[in-house]
């Protein structure tokens, strides 16, 4: 994918904050993250604070890693944000690579609250980020 979004050309400030483990899985550096993109990540890899954008075939989704929790937004099933735990990734059948988002698989969650299990369409690319600091609030004379 050739756009704004995901470019295709490395940015090796990016690439210094990803981390290969030595079990192949990929780890990212918490104080030097700034936007990394993957083949793939275990949900455990993922920093806190970070926001980590899921594009499968048909929807942009955003998933926001804070306080212990993930809030999710994104397309019909999360169009307003809200907790979700995802399960992992599927490559469309029964088995499932448990609290993991991978290219070409099909990432399960829910939201938190309903039964209903969502399957997304085949995931084309992935990106972490980050979350941006709100800006400092303005001090209140009282």
């Amino acid at each position: 994918m050739d756009n704004d979004f995901f470019p295709t050309e490395p940015n090796p400030a990016i690439e210094a904050s990803k981390i290969t483990l030595a079990d192949g899985r990929v780890a990212f550096d918490c104080v030097k993250l700034a936007q990394v993109e993957t083949e793939g990540v275990f949900l455990q890899d993922i920093p806190a604070n970070s926001r980590v954008f899921v594009q499968t075939g048909n929807t942009l989704y955003q998933f926001d890693f804070v306080d212990g929790q993930i809030i999710g937004l994104g397309g019909k099933y999360l169009p307003e944000p809200v907790p979700v735990v995802i399960h992992g990734s599927t490559f469309g059948g029964s088995m499932i690579k448990v609290e993991y988002i991978g290219i070409d698989m099909h990432l399960e969650f829910h939201v938190i609250g309903q039964k209903k299990t969502t399957t997304t369409s085949a995931i084309r690319n992935i990106k972490i980020t980050e979350i941006p600091c709100p800006p400092p609030s303005e001090p209140t004379n009282n």
